[in-house]
């Protein structure tokens, strides 16, 4: 078999350019956190996108034991659209998935999100966010995706209560996955 010739093919070291971010509207959730915004190339760079908007935090989402997180991913298909549940990541605690998972994004967001903090806990506030880009490298701890557009919805539930099934927030990411090439040496 040369599986591992077909396995080189879709998967390996990427690069994920983000095309959509903001809000699930789709999702009846309590907007403890939401992501409201456009992505847009600017003047020195047609090519690349980034991200400016505003980010609204309430009623303590990022303390320490106060929020899980699932992340529900979805695949494009080009010819039945969707794959729903293509990948479903119950994260854990949502502070924990900041200092782990999320690191590389958060030092990402603390660079260009004036009075973001580092780590938990994150002030109830409106964050103003400001060019921010789109192009995302490979996560050191984030598994290794097929290349193509994925859809993820990253769903904030109530830690402590258990019994509400409503998420606190909802954040809607659709991003196309490829191939990082290496740059030639001179």
């Amino acid at each position: 078999m040369y599986t591992s010739c077909v396995r080189a093919a879709f998967a390996g070291p990427y690069v994920a350019i983000v095309r959509e971010l903001g809000f699930c509207p789709e999702c009846d959730n309590d907007e403890d956190f939401k992501i409201e915004g456009a992505l847009r190339s600017n003047r020195s760079s047609k090519a690349n996108l980034f991200f400016n908007g505003n980010v609204t935090v309430k009623n303590d989402i990022f303390s320490p034991g106060a929020t899980t997180v699932t992340i529900d991913v979805a695949k494009w298909d080009t010819v039945s659209g969707w794959r729903e549940h293509f990948l479903v990541m119950p994260i854990g605690d949502l502070c924990s998935a900041m200092q782990d998972i999320g690191k590389d994004l958060v030092e990402v967001v603390v660079k260009h999100v004036k009075g973001f903090p580092p780590k938990c806990p994150v002030p109830n506030t409106i964050y103003n966010v400001t060019n921010t880009p789109a192009r995302i490298g490979q996560l050191r701890h984030f598994p290794v995706l097929p290349y193509g557009r994925f859809r993820a919805h990253v769903l904030n539930f109530h830690a402590k209560r258990p019994g509400v099934k409503r998420p606190r927030g909802c954040t809607k990411i659709i991003a196309d996955v490829s191939q990082t090439f290496a740059r030639p040496t001179t």
